[in-house]
């Protein structure tokens, strides 16, 4: 499954705003004042609708820091481990060698 853009989820909702725009101000009948209300409350869902995708980009990207922290602190816990277990082979093989000789 690919993953969306938000990027290109934005600019679709902002060109559609625009042309939603455009087309009620030449379709629809009404008093300038009506347009402008009808303009200033599209402006003003736009406002609100980036703000809760800019909100939710936020916490995504706070919980995806989140993740790699702890990715980072499992790794560095798993290469501790490892390099003990090296050491303590290293011992081993040590001790070995100079019972042998």
């Amino acid at each position: 499954m690919a993953k969306s853009n938000p990027g290109t989820g934005m600019l679709c909702f902002l060109l559609g705003v625009t042309v939603g725009g455009v087309l009620a101000l030449l379709f629809a009948p009404a008093s300038g004042e009506e347009t402008r209300e009808k303009l200033r409350q599209t402006a003003e869902d736009g406002r609100e609708y980036v703000e809760t995708k800019r909100k939710e980009f936020r916490r995504k990207a706070e919980e995806l820091s989140e993740k790699g922290k702890e990715v980072r602190r499992r790794a560095e816990d798993a290469i501790g481990k490892g390099r003990k277990a090296v050491n303590d082979l290293k011992d081993k093989g040590s001790d070995l060698v100079s019972h042998v000789i």
